[in-house]
């Protein structure tokens, strides 16, 4: 089944609350062999709250998110008519910021993970959460080296 994030899972991996960091790090550590999939829109959104930091925490942050894009199957993708025409005849879409990401995993047949706590309780089927985790998974070494240099970048749960 395909799995779909929204920018707080992506983010979460820089929380400044430490379950929230580990448990999403760990989903990514956990699927760096299988492929996930981002709206466009989703990395959009997660380069404009990266783009809000000063260039000291944008050039310890970007080194480990390029390489994790290039490293883990990543799959980009944008939104289309079918996007489009289900976000404009299903109301319950139409009830959540990111309605056209959520239209995308259902078009896609897949879950979308996501933190947000509205979403999670909504009758949408499809929606995940990440369980809590307490021991930490690293990355490859390579990896795991760059993201622990990027944890100068620290997120509250209200930048994203």
């Amino acid at each position: 089944m395909n799995e779909f994030i929204d920018a707080s899972v992506f983010l979460g991996m820089h929380s400044e609350e430490e379950n929230i960091r580990i448990k999403c790090k760990n989903f990514f550590v956990k699927r760096m062999k299988k492929e996930i999939i981002m709206s466009f829109e989703t990395i959009g959104e997660c380069d404009h709250i990266i783009w809000g930091f000063s260039r000291l925490h944008q050039d310890s942050y970007y080194p480990f998110m390029d390489r994790l894009h290039t490293i883990m199957k990543i799959k980009r993708i944008p939104y289309g008519l079918k996007e489009v025409n289900l976000m404009s005849i299903d109301k319950n879409l139409q009830n959540y910021k990111p309605g056209l990401n959520l239209a995308l995993s259902i078009t896609h047949r897949g879950v979308f993970y996501t933190l947000n706590q509205k979403l999670i309780s909504s009758s949408i089927d499809n929606i995940k959460t990440i369980p809590d985790e307490e021991v930490e998974l690293m990355f490859p070494k390579d990896l795991e080296k760059y993201y622990e240099e990027s944890l100068i970048l620290k997120l509250s749960v209200f930048d994203f």
